[in-house]
């Protein structure tokens, strides 16, 4: 795999075209926490969402996304300068819905598979915090911790950000949750009771190790956490037992 400098480097190329777009930008994954090598570019973006006039008018105020604009321009054209979108990525359709996008860069001589991951604001933390990994982490993160991991009773990572029980559903007889406010990777943590790590220190071993020292697991519940993919789905049937 390419090594970190020349990431950065094509990682610059695609903040260049897209952060103007955007009210904030940031490129999670292995790039943010500085591996050695890395095979893709994730960028989490939240959209600029910014009031102007309706074509052809001066008066008539509408919403702009201006990123879903240049992107939709990236599928009608085929391409934006060293941009283009794949219709497939490993052997499959690749990604182009609301939240993820998949694209190629092309950087010197280096074609880069790119992640584009689009939040809100509400979202913005604890996706980033997900996109930035790793993978192992963030499974350990968002599991309950009667189940080795981090999320405390009543605490789960719901809809794309962190929610809490705040009552019950006699009609549907399930727990309802409550959004709460984390627009920070700091504010994230803190509700979790948790230390703010920087990305270069978030690992699976030093989240065990904290969640044991301070009895919030116990070795015995602290099963191996599967990676995080927020965004797969089980296929639905029959069960296989005969």
């Amino acid at each position: 795999m390419p090594g970190l400098s020349k990431a950065k480097a094509a990682a610059a190329a695609v903040v260049e075209e897209l952060a103007t777009l955007c009210d904030r930008l940031v490129v999670a994954g292995s790039i943010r926490r500085g591996a050695p090598s890395v095979k893709d570019i994730e960028p989490v973006a939240n959209p600029e969402d910014e009031p102007r006039p309706a074509p052809g008018t001066m008066f008539n105020i509408e919403s702009t996304d201006l990123l879903d604009q240049f992107l939709e321009h990236v599928v009608s054209h085929g391409r934006h300068k060293f941009l283009f979108r794949p219709q497939t990525y490993r052997g499959r359709t690749a990604p182009w819905g609301s939240r993820q996008k998949k694209l190629w860069l092309h950087h010197e001589g280096i074609d880069w598979p790119v992640d584009l991951f689009i939040v809100t604001p509400e979202t913005w933390a604890s996706q980033l915090i997900i996109r930035t990994g790793p993978a192992e982490f963030c499974a350990r993160l968002v599991k309950a911790s009667i189940y080795g991991g981090a999320m405390p009773p009543s605490y789960r990572q719901l809809d794309g950000r962190l929610q809490k029980v705040s009552g019950w559903d006699h009609v549907r007889e399930r727990e309802v949750y409550e959004p709460l406010d984390t627009p920070t990777e700091e504010a994230y943590f803190a509700a979790l009771s948790l230390p703010a790590w920087r990305p270069e220190e978030r690992d699976e071993r030093t989240l065990y190790a904290w969640l044991i020292e301070h009895k919030r697991i116990t070795p015995k519940r602290s099963s191996e956490a599967r990676p995080y993919a927020p965004f797969r789905t089980r296929a639905r049937g029959p069960s296989a037992r005969s």
